[in-house]
């Protein structure tokens, strides 16, 4: 990814968080969970 607006780095972020949870990537997931709070 070279670019991304806030807006979608918002989404994805809540899909990271989403996916790392699923893999019991828990610190990865809230990592992910408080750059969009």
């Amino acid at each position: 990814v070279i670019g991304v607006s806030q807006a979608a780095a918002a989404r994805l972020g809540k899909l990271a968080a989403v996916l790392a949870e699923g893999e019991g990537l828990t610190a990865h997931a809230r990592s992910a969970q408080m750059r969009f709070k």
